[in-house]
């Protein structure tokens, strides 16, 4: 529900909602420093295919503030992917997790399907 500009957080009829948009952005800005962590960790390359995560993003930016706003406006097209997957006892710990672009994560298990119907 959009909150029209005259309302106020100390409405207590809007207590709720201005609870849930709290926890929204929380949410949000933790996911953000994570994808950034990954990105950072993998110099902003590719775990896959090794090109930059962001089409023209160069690791050392003029400045650090423009890069990661304009890197989270695009991260829409990358995916995290867990190195060993959950269902074989791998965690969601930082060691365990890359970054791909999303058609290199769709590609890798692609390749998995595949390989498992062969072995089979």
């Amino acid at each position: 529900m959009p909150v029209l500009g005259t309302h106020s957080k100390d409405d207590p009829a809007l207590a709720d909602y201005w609870t849930e948009r709290a926890a929204r952005r929380t949410k949000l800005g933790l996911e953000n420093r994570f994808i950034q962590t990954l990105a950072v960790r993998q110099r902003g390359r590719c775990a896959r295919c090794g090109l930059d995560l962001v089409e023209g993003a160069e690791f050392e930016p003029d400045n650090i503030h423009d890069w990661v706003s304009w890197f989270d406006s695009v991260r829409r097209t990358l995916n995290v992917h867990h190195v060993v997957h959950r269902q074989h006892g791998g965690g969601n710990e930082l060691k365990n997790l890359i970054l791909l672009h999303s058609q290199c994560h769709q590609q890798h298990h692609a390749t998995e399907a595949l390989d498992a119907k062969r072995s089979q």
